[in-house]
């Protein structure tokens, strides 16, 4: 397997191959701690309510030791027994809460991911490093970010990542961070390899007549002639917005030559990706770098997300939330997988590399 390949955990630099191993097998322990086959959901679910509602006679039996305890005087050993009291039942309902919570979303969507994907791994509470997350180029400037739902695996002929993302910025020191992206990130394996990257994202509002005909009579930006994708997707050349983005590659690779190649990937799949946008109706950013294409999706939404009041539902005994539970999140991964099918779609048009062609003729 390559590096590429690998998840991020795998990619982190000065990292001994054992130190790899170990936290791998780590993350996969932990997953499969709270992996529950479909018909123990319930009785575990069951029996987690039973101790929760019993949780509360560690209070009570704290509380009675207090009063009697303090009956013969003893103040200060009576107020610890009822502190201790209510520190363990205050504890074991955090406990139950938490495993409860972990039970209900690695095991369903653990379930729902393998109807549609290969997973090696799914870690509800992962965070994918900001390295990553800044290499995607989802916007210009933030200051934070957090991620979840991560998911290493395969799709087809794919290997890819996924994670929900969220990051806040401010726009002047003076202001309260907001939320500038709120949505998922991709990272697929393609067989591309790019001296200098590729970013098309989508514009907030589609250019109006007159600028586009300004663009067009400039030879600083990057068109392809499609004129409802050059309106509605800014094309970005290594670090810039304009053609001159594009610096002299490593291996000796002229800027017009990268350019060059740049229209041949961006003409080649240009209608593919407004047909994929239009099925996402969200706002999305690709980036290709090297032989990976980021891929970003603004839609405001968390994936496989468990809202209080499912928790809340599920506490007090309504388990029809487990059935519900299971059909939104198999409903997301099928739109998920019928986006990728379009993405692939995209991926399968553009030129493979040299490299990678070399590669597989030998295999």
């Amino acid at each position: 397997m390559s590096d590429n390949k690998k998840p991020y955990w795998h990619r982190i630099e000065n990292n001994s191959k054992q130190a790899q191993q170990a936290d791998i097998n780590t993350q996969k322990h932990h997953m499969e701690r709270y992996l529950l086959p479909e018909d123990r959901i319930v009785p575990t679910l069951k029996r987690n309510r039973l101790i929760l509602f019993l949780s509360p006679l560690c209070m009570i039996a704290g509380i009675c030791a207090c009063c009697i305890l303090i009956a013969y005087d003893h103040v200060f050993i009576g107020i610890a027994f009822a502190v201790l009291g209510v520190i363990l039942t205050c504890a074991i309902a955090m406990a139950i809460i938490f495993n409860e919570n972990h039970t209900i979303k690695y095991s369903l969507v653990y379930q729902a991911i393998k109807k549609y994907f290969e997973p090696e791994i799914y870690l509800a509470y992962r965070k994918i490093p900001e390295d990553i997350i800044s290499e995607a180029d989802i916007a210009d400037e933030w200051d934070t970010a957090s991620a979840s739902d991560y998911i290493y695996g395969a799709w087809k002929e794919c290997t890819f990542e996924f994670a929900d993302i969220s990051l806040r910025g401010r726009e002047l020191k003076s202001e309260k961070p907001k939320t500038i992206f709120s949505g998922q990130l991709f990272v697929i394996e393609t067989n591309l390899a790019l001296e200098s990257p590729i970013c098309i994202r989508e514009r907030l509002q589609p250019l109006s007549t007159e600028m586009y005909e300004g663009l067009k009579n400039s030879d600083r930006f990057f068109l392809t002639g499609n004129e409802k994708f050059d309106r509605q997707f800014d094309v970005r050349l290594g670090n810039s917005r304009c053609v001159s983005g594009f610096e002299a590659g490593t291996n000796g690779i002229s800027p017009s030559q990268q350019r060059q190649k740049a229209h041949e990937i961006v003409d080649a799949i240009a209608q593919d990706i407004i047909e994929a946008d239009s099925f996402a109706v969200s706002r999305t950013t690709m980036r290709f770098s090297g032989n990976r294409l980021y891929l970003a999706i603004e839609n405001n939404r968390d994936t496989f997300e468990l809202s209080r009041s499912n928790m809340f539902e599920l506490l007090r005994g309504d388990f029809k939330q487990i059935n519900m539970l299971r059909q939104r999140f198999d409903e997301e991964l099928q739109n998920m997988s019928m986006y990728l099918d379009l993405v692939t779609t995209c991926l399968n048009k553009l030129p493979h590399s040299e490299q990678q062609s070399t590669q597989n003729d030998k295999q």
